[in-house]
C-alpha cells in the first residue's frame, strides 16, 4: 500500500498566505501552466511521485514541486509534516530552469516561520 499525503498550505497568524500569493501570480500565466501545477499538486498526495523531475529537494526540510510548460516554469515550495501532511510554502513563476537564490532564501525563511508558528501552538 502506497503512502498517501494530505496537502495543505501555510497560513500566517495574520491570515496571509505565501501559497495564495503564488497562485494569484500563477493565474496570470498561460492556463496550461496553471493546469499542470494543479495536476502536480494532486500527484504530491502519492509518495511514489516524490522522485524524478517532479519534485526536487532544495534544502533541509524544503522541497520544490517543479512544473515546466513550454518555456515557463512554475515552482511551489513545500515541506513534510508529521502525520503524512505536506504544507505548501509559496512559489513563483520564471523563464529560468534554476531556482533563483532570492526565491530559495524566501522559501527557507517561510519554512522557519512556519516551524516557529507550529511550536508556539503546541
Amino acid at each position: 500500500m502506497a503512502l498517501k499525503y494530505s496537502v495543505d498550505y501555510y497560513e500566517r497568524s495574520n491570515g496571509s498566505s505565501p501559497t495564495r500569493e503564488a497562485f494569484a501570480a500563477f493565474e496570470k500565466e498561460p492556463v496550461e501552466l496553471l493546469d499542470a501545477m494543479m495536476a502536480g499538486i494532486v500527484k504530491l498526495e502519492d509518495a511514489a511521485t516524490h522522485s524524478g523531475n517532479l519534485v526536487e529537494h532544495v534544502s533541509s526540510g524544503l522541497w520544490c514541486l517543479s512544473i515546466r510548460v513550454k518555456r515557463r516554469s512554475a515552482r511551489l515550495f513545500f515541506t513534510h509534516l508529521e502525520g503524512g501532511q505536506i504544507m505548501l510554502m509559496g512559489g513563483y513563476t520564471s523563464d529560468k530552469k534554476k531556482i533563483p537564490s532570492k526565491q530559495l532564501r524566501t522559501a527557507q525563511s517561510v519554512l522557519k516561520e512556519a516551524i516557529n508558528q507550529r511550536r508556539t501552538k503546541c
